[in-house]
């Protein structure tokens, strides 16, 4: 028989960081049976979603602009159906920068740490631009406000002529999607939150 070689450190870093992973929500809740276990990390990860969502918007606010947080594509003038029959979601936080004539649709992700080639797999699968995944449904929302601008700036009173709309996906740690291009979308687009001045407004 092969003899099986345990290393105790080895052990005691994976059992820490699956723990805390659970209470931080920061591990994909599919990886469990337990409908119980699914639910926890599911709520705990929704719970720091909009913690993470509130911070950007806050961030976006200090730097002059007028900003608001989930913003439904339905308040902007857009069916409650997409042509695919689809609804659209919201936008985490819509920006407007009247002095450089700039609108910025930003997706927020409080997404997990990638440390495994597993973990850094199902992130670019996540983000890979097709049409029921996290950045599929982003795009969908950014061409729509890019048709159609003059519509939404009728329901929110901001006047958006002549502005130019620019999108961003910002994350609060490092992620894969920043270096790799993705379907119909540079990596450039993908921002870390510290990155969130320079990108906005320079």
């Amino acid at each position: 028989d092969p003899t099986v070689y345990i290393e105790g450190d080895f052990v005691r870093r994976a059992a820490k960081y699956r723990v805390e992973s659970v209470f931080a929500g920061d591990i994909d809740a599919g990886r469990f049976r337990s409908k119980k276990m699914q639910s926890l990390v599911g709520a705990t990860a929704t719970k720091r979603g909009t913690a993470f969502n509130a911070l950007v918007l806050q961030a976006v606010k200090a730097l002059g602009l007028w900003a608001e947080g989930e913003v439904e594509l339905t308040a902007l003038g857009a069916p409650p159906l997409g042509p695919d029959g689809r609804g659209w979601g919201d936008v985490d936080v819509l920006a407007v920068d009247g002095r450089r004539k700039l609108v910025h649709a930003v997706e927020c992700k409080s997404l997990m740490e990638a440390r495994s080639v597993r973990e850094i797999v199902d992130q670019l699968r996540e983000f890979h631009g097709d049409r029921d995944d996290s950045l599929g449904k982003h795009l969908r929302r950014h061409e729509w406000l890019k048709a159609n601008l003059e519509t939404a700036a009728k329901r929110i009173g901001q006047p958006l002529d002549k502005c130019r709309l620019k999108h961003w996906i910002v994350s609060s740690k490092v992620v894969p999607m920043q270096y790799r291009t993705s379907h119909g979308i540079d990596h450039w687009h993908f921002i870390q939150f510290s990155e969130l001045r320079q990108s906005l407004i320079g």
